[in-house]
């Protein structure tokens, strides 16, 4: 009794470089990748129990020595853009954990005057 040996088709493509392509390309992808602008400076937020992540394009940062940025601006720079800002949009403060709290509590005090409606400061959690 002979068994016939299954023979391999000499017009099927080989699969395993194509594999090895889109693998490639997967990788190049993923590192040329921007997910997210970088900030005007390193800001590490302060802890919290629970709290929601709100990521947006608006946002004022405050560095760990009070410094302000806004949109490519920094210092007092950033006051005429964010009263110029829409009504309907919110705004988010990273403030670095170490920022000193009289200033943040005077940007929130500055930005109420200003009528600011939606305003978020992001905190990490647990």
């Amino acid at each position: 009794m002979q068994f016939d040996t299954p023979r391999k088709d000499k017009h099927e493509p080989p699969v395993v470089p194509m594999i090895n392509v889109v693998f490639l390309l997967l990788i190049f992808f993923l590192l040329s990748a921007q997910i997210a602008p970088p900030g005007p400076f390193p800001v590490t937020p302060p802890d919290a129990a629970s709290g929601v992540r709100m990521p947006g394009r608006d946002t004022l940062f405050i560095s760990r020595t009070g410094e302000l940025a806004y949109l490519g601006l920094r210092g007092n720079d950033v006051w005429p853009p964010l009263q110029r800002r829409g009504a309907g949009v919110a705004l988010t403060i990273r403030a670095d954990g170490m920022a000193p709290a009289q200033t943040v509590a005077a940007v929130l005090a500055r930005l109420r005057a200003q009528s600011a409606k939606d305003v978020r400061l992001v905190v990490t959690g647990d």
